[in-house]
C-alpha cells in the first residue's frame, strides 16, 4: 500500500527511484521476465526504477536506473521532482521517489537483463491494464496524471 504522507512510526529500509519517461502522451513501461529467483513481480510492467546505492541521491539513483534498464542516459536536469510516496508491504518498508523526463522522440531502447520487453503507453492505457502492472502502480500514474 502507498501513502502520500509518512504513516506514524514509519522506519524505510531504503528508498526506490523511479522515472516516468515522456515522449508526448505517452510513457515508458519495462517488462520483467518470468520467475525467477531474485525477480520481484515476474511477468509485470513497471517504470525504469530500482532501488538507491549508497552514498547516492534519489535523483542520481533514477538517472542510473532509466540508464541501466533502458539504456537511455540522460542528463540529471533532466529530471522533474514529482511526489514521493511512501510504501508498506510485508516484506519492505521504502520512500519511493518519482521522477518525470520529457523527450521530444521515440528513443532507442536497449534493455538490461533484468527486462524482457517494453511498451510506450498513455496513463489511461496503462490504467486498463492494472492487472499486467507491478503492485500500486496504478496509484502511482493516478497521482501524476490527476487521474
Amino acid at each position: 500500500m502507498i501513502y502520500l504522507a509518512k504513516p506514524h512510526g514509519f522506519k524505510p529500509k531504503f528508498f526506490v527511484s523511479g522515472v516516468f519517461l515522456e515522449v508526448g502522451e505517452r510513457f515508458l513501461l519495462l517488462l520483467r521476465p518470468d520467475p525467477h529467483p531474485k525477480n520481484i513481480e515476474p511477468g509485470k510492467y513497471g517504470m525504469p526504477a530500482g532501488g538507491g546505492q549508497k552514498g547516492e541521491t534519489p535523483l542520481d539513483a533514477a538517472v542510473r536506473e532509466l540508464g541501466e534498464e533502458s539504456g537511455i542516459w540522460l542528463h540529471r536536469r533532466c529530471l522533474e521532482f514529482l511526489p514521493i510516496v511512501y510504501a508498506k508491504y510485508p516484506h519492505a518498508n521504502f520512500a519511493y521517489h518519482m521522477f518525470r523526463a520529457r523527450l521530444t522522440g521515440i528513443p532507442h531502447v536497449i534493455l538490461s537483463n533484468e527486462h524482457t520487453g517494453f511498451i510506450w503507453v498513455t496513463p489511461r492505457q496503462a490504467l486498463c491494464m492494472r492487472d499486467q502492472l507491478m503492485q500500486d502502480l496504478d496509484g502511482c500514474i493516478e497521482l501524476v496524471y490527476g487521474l
